[in-house]
């Protein structure tokens, strides 16, 4: 049996004031698309979306969320596999889009119903009574944080609908671990820490020995792995800062409020956008204050 494919698509998009065309790349901090040149040579800039997943729903979502001119974008969606071949025909219907209307219909996204939904919940955010706002926050900073630590290595993880899937231990490199920081899978796992790493955790503090120029030092750190795009698996430590570091964090800046949350209670006490630098997404994270290395999360 044939092994299936996972669909992709691109999305072209089409800057309604000025017809200039471009491709999807990503979501800016203030929902406007990120835009790359539709030319087949950028195709590696191009965000492509499952065909069936919910990584178009949430850009779509975070866009009317954001977008204080969503209506200047329009956008029309081509599997990825063929890009290359439609991205300078689409190109030229969209220099005529009411002409070239019929031809353009397979194409165009109706984004009407995530404008309806944003739009529905942002009305009820508003009629909710204060009280039940606040007694539902810190249930709900509480269930953030945790997935927010869980997933802060591993962005793609927590946006995938494939089903969650642990780090594959086989794509670990224990020998080069040793040698470079001193980490033993074996302390690790007698430990407990190996196991919350593999679920995209941190462990606990623990004595690494990183090699610089041949020099080995002694630190304490939190330790948590990354796994890059191709499923290659590194070590991330996580050293113990002096001071907490509290201008910006993803280029989230704090106000006078935000750092005086964060130093009194550890949080921001608020949910905020942050933007993955891989994928542009837009993800809704609860930031805090890792209270053992001082690094912010």
């Amino acid at each position: 049996m044939a092994k299936k494919t996972t669909e992709k698509d691109v999305l072209i998009v089409r800057n309604e004031k000025t017809g200039e065309i471009s491709v999807v790349a990503g979501l800016n901090a203030d929902g406007s698309p990120k835009r790359t040149p539709a030319k087949a040579e950028n195709a590696q800039s191009f965000l492509q979306f499952d065909r069936h997943g919910d990584v178009l729903d949430n850009f779509f979502k975070n866009f009317f969320r954001q977008c204080k001119e969503p209506s200047r974008f329009g956008f029309y969606r081509v599997a990825a596999d063929q890009a290359y071949k439609l991205l300078e025909v689409i190109k030229d219907l969209l220099k005529d889009p009411e002409g070239n209307k019929e031809m353009l219909a397979p194409h165009k996204v109706d984004t009407s119903g995530y404008e309806k939904k944003v739009q529905e919940e942002q009305s009820a955010e508003k009629q909710e009574q204060p009280g039940q706002k606040q007694d539902d926050e810190p249930k709900k900073q509480e269930e953030m944080e945790q997935k927010n630590e869980q997933n802060q290595e591993n962005p793609q993880q927590a946006q995938s609908n494939r089903g969650y899937q642990p780090i594959d231990e086989s794509k670990i490199n224990w020998k080069e671990l040793e040698e470079k920081w001193g980490v033993k899978r074996d302390d690790l796992e007698k430990s407990g820490d190996l196991d919350r790493m593999l679920n995209y955790g941190k462990s606990d503090l623990v004595r690494v020995s990183p090699n610089f120029g041949g020099e080995a030092f002694e630190l304490d750190a939190r330790l948590s792995f990354k796994k890059d795009g191709e499923g290659n698996v590194s070590l991330v430590p996580h050293f113990i800062r002096k001071e907490q570091k509290l201008d910006e964090y993803k280029e989230h800046k704090f106000s006078d409020d935000d750092r005086k949350n964060l130093r009194e209670t550890g949080n921001l006490g608020r949910v905020v956008d942050l933007v993955d630098r891989e994928t542009g997404e837009i993800i809704p994270s609860f930031v805090s204050i890792d209270r053992k290395t001082n690094e912010i999360t």
